[in-house]
């Protein structure tokens, strides 16, 4: 159902869905319901993140911070 879920939050995270931002960004970073991105899930992470929103904020420090790599 991963694909369905890819599709429902399109929609919201386009329109600034920080919630739907992250989910979008994992989605992407692990290839769920979509390609494999790790580019685009880093762009929706970071959306997220600038709105604080504390999961997004997390996994864009680990994305971009060599020391977790």
């Amino acid at each position: 159902y991963y694909a369905r879920a890819f599709e429902k939050l399109w929609m919201p995270a386009h329109s600034g869905n920080p919630r739907a931002q992250y989910a979008l960004g994992y989605l992407y970073y692990y290839g769920l319901g979509t390609v494999r991105d790790e580019d685009l899930a880093r762009a929706w992470f970071r959306h997220a993140a600038e709105c604080h929103y504390p999961p997004a904020v997390i996994a864009y420090k680990r994305l971009t911070n060599p020391e977790y790599t």
